[in-house]
């Protein structure tokens, strides 16, 4: 027997199951993230924001702009700075947590020498921990009407120019810890990539000269030690790894013999 429901519902219900999500920005600042939301509306970008997409955004959050490196803040008065920042923080398309695995490389907007710079996913710890390019993605997964924003409580530096370039000729994801002053050795390099977000006390690590390395105090703010030496500079994303730049160097066991 065939059967004709006719379900009744209230007009005002009715407009709350068909009323559009807020835009990208719109979100964002419903989740409190007001200075992303000032930030693009200074540097031109709010009809990307708000017209534009599908997009995946990674918003990073009041505090994290707070947190700044010194050296960053000022670059903040700069219009085209912050709209470049911007851009590196967004990917085309919509792509939520679902879709993340480890070491996943998504293309931003920021387009640096002709290309376009990737970011990328990692997963630490059995999956407690997700980062975007070693920022820890806390609120993920807000949907938006043209895509999704992803809270994050880093801001992303950008791809930094070390040297001459030599980092980016290795085949392989790598986490580089390099001494101020020193050619980048094999007792720095480690396979795979590790952000400061994903590492935890005690953690161990294998040079590609066989030493183990650990980890003895981190904080997302930085305050990391690898065998007794800082990461002052923590988490540049490189093309194939993340850099780190360390106090001290790292000295095999029989280097003096």
């Amino acid at each position: 027997m065939a059967l004709l429901i006719i379900v009744l519902v209230s007009s005002g219900h009715l407009s709350d199951l068909t009323r559009e999500k807020g835009n990208i920005l719109t979100i964002a600042e419903q989740l409190g993230a007001t200075d992303f939301v000032k930030y693009a509306n200074e540097s031109g970008l709010t009809y990307v924001f708000t017209s534009q997409g599908p997009l995946t955004v990674f918003v990073p959050t009041n505090e994290a702009f707070r947190h700044l490196p010194d050296q960053l803040n000022g670059s903040l008065q700069d219009r085209d700075y912050v709209r470049t920042l911007l851009q590196y923080h967004t990917v085309n398309g919509t792509h939520l947590k679902t879709s993340f695995i480890n070491n996943k490389k998504l293309r931003s907007l920021m387009k640096e020498d002709e290309e376009y710079l990737d970011i990328i996913i990692n997963i630490y710890q059995g999956g407690q921990v997700l980062t975007v390019s070693g920022s820890p993605i806390t609120n993920p997964d807000n949907k938006a009407s043209n895509g999704v924003v992803h809270i994050i409580d880093r801001v992303m530096y950008m791809q930094p120019i070390l040297g001459d370039g030599k980092v980016a000729t290795l085949k392989r994801p790598i986490y580089c810890i390099c001494p101020f002053g020193y050619v980048l050795m094999k007792n720095h390099v480690v396979p795979g990539t590790y952000y400061t977000a994903g590492m935890y006390n005690n953690e161990t690590f294998t040079t590609l000269l066989g030493q183990t390395i650990a980890v003895e105090q981190t904080s997302l703010r930085g305050n990391t030690t690898i065998s007794g030496a800082w990461l002052i500079l923590p988490d540049f994303t490189c093309t194939n790894g993340v850099v780190h730049i360390t106090s001290e160097v790292f000295l095999p066991p029989d280097f003096f013999e």
